[in-house]
């Protein structure tokens, strides 16, 4: 039945983290946000059933969090700082020379910072400035001065060394950059829009994907050593905390790892968890060490996917397993469409389709890369073959993406009003539980005669 399909509360720490992310959008609107919240949870309440109430005291703590964090300024001005590249397009303040010194250990935001690696030291002029809760840096000036000596920068140097050998095509060699370690400076501009025209952006960022098949590669390389599926899985977990720490700590990776962690954990002590509310585990873990993070864009994307493809799922409830996923993929992809659109300008409209066929052969990809990747640093005198295997694999991969890219049709259109975000919200939230009522009310007429 409908109303029991809706019972969605059955997932309570996913509806807990969801309600703590609303409260911290909530506190850039004020009070009237509040408000809203306050009739939408009386409105759940009569849908989704009384459990549903705890939601709102969530909210309630996301907003209180929010406006408790230290706020700054609006405009710092003209700035003179030495700073350290922590992933691209985001730099730890080191010292400041020229400026306010309340900046110094703060993390900037810097648009077009690009051709620098994980641990390069800069020392910059820039105009530096809020934008909503994170911090930005319009540089005028930028010079690399050296880079940091720890453990991590070396072993992030080592292996972009190491993978920018393994193919002598550019094109390949930017991509695989990437893909296995988030350099993404290094992707010619043709073939990002490509990957953007078939709507396969996502597999370009380090994502949780990346880490699924990175844990997977281990797991299955420890079992025959170990002997034990528990501590073949505890090294793995620590293999892949190694390399977050090389390449840079996203919301999309930390979101898979914590996701990986909790199941690998709940499994040592034999108990069963819902993978909803392991979600939001990582979502809610996330938010209260990094709030700014609500406002970012892979976060969102990352977390709005999840949630369509547990409400269509959960609200159609299919029966066919195969139909089943290709349901779930669709709530995912209707829910991120209108960030995606407002990102690229337009919809491509066979991206659903795309993505059926590029994510399994994108995956295949990934555990061949970190395969060569792996036996290249292990045993060097195989470069020439490994290359050449490199090549063929790759190649033939992103030739998939540029032949579908050619034959995509894109529909122009750009959201930006908030409206059309709550409507187009209100409309998918709605379809599927059309479509389900209709199904009951058929399947009635049929019984009864």
């Amino acid at each position: 039945m409908l109303k029991d399909r809706l019972k969605l509360y059955k997932y309570p720490v996913f509806f807990v983290f969801l309600s703590f992310w609303f409260g911290i959008f909530a506190s850039l609107w004020g009070m009237y946000s509040v408000v809203g919240f306050v009739f939408g949870a009386i409105l759940l309440r009569y849908i989704f059933g009384s459990d549903f109430l705890y939601t709102f005291l969530f909210f309630i703590a996301g907003y209180l969090y929010m406006t408790a964090m230290p706020k700054y300024k609006q405009n710092y001005g003209r700035v003179v700082a030495k700073c350290t590249v922590m992933r691209k397009g985001l730099v730890k303040v080191d010292s400041i020379i020229v400026g306010d010194k309340t900046l110094k250990g703060k993390e900037l935001r810097i648009w077009h910072l690009s051709g620098l690696e994980r641990g390069d030291i800069i020392l910059s002029m820039m105009n530096v400035k809020k934008q909503g809760f994170a911090l930005v840096g319009d540089p005028i000036k930028i010079k690399k001065t050296g880079s940091k000596d720890g453990f991590i920068y070396k072993m992030n140097r080592f292996l972009k060394e190491k993978i920018e050998e393994l193919s002598d095509r550019e094109e390949i060699r930017g991509f695989i950059l990437g893909v296995l370690i988030g350099y993404r400076d290094f992707i010619s501009r043709d073939l990002m829009d490509d990957f953007k025209r078939t709507s396969t952006m996502h597999i370009l960022a380090l994502s949780g994907l990346h880490i699924g098949i990175l844990i997977s590669l281990f797991y299955m390389l420890f079992i025959p050593l170990l002997g034990h599926r528990n501590r073949a899985y505890l090294i793995s977990l620590s293999l892949v905390f190694l390399y977050m720490e090389i390449v840079g700590v996203t919301p999309s990776i930390l979101r898979a790892y914590i996701v990986f962690f909790v199941m690998v954990i709940t499994s040592l002590l034999r108990r069963k968890t819902s993978f909803f509310n392991v979600i939001g585990i990582s979502g809610l873990f996330s938010l209260i060490l990094w709030p700014s993070w609500a406002f970012s864009y892979s976060f969102m994307l990352s977390y709005l996917a999840i949630f369509g493809l547990v409400y269509y799922n959960q609200v159609l409830g299919i029966k066919n397993k195969y139909l089943g996923v290709l349901i779930a993929s669709l709530g995912a992809i209707l829910f991120t469409l209108p960030i995606t659109s407002y990102l690229s300008g337009y919809i491509p409209l066979l991206g659903f389709l795309f993505n059926i066929v590029v994510i399994p052969l994108f995956t295949i990809c990934m555990w061949l890369l970190f395969g060569v990747l792996i036996i290249y640093i292990a045993f060097p005198p195989m470069s020439s073959l490994l290359i050449g295997f490199t090549n063929a694999i790759q190649g033939t991969f992103l030739e998939v993406i540029h032949v579908f890219s050619k034959i995509s049709p894109v529909l122009h259109i750009k959201m930006q009003e908030p409206s059309s975000f709550v409507f187009y919200y209100l409309v998918i939230l709605i379809i599927p539980v059309i479509i389900t009522m209709l199904k009951e009310r058929m399947g009635g007429v049929y019984e009864s005669s």
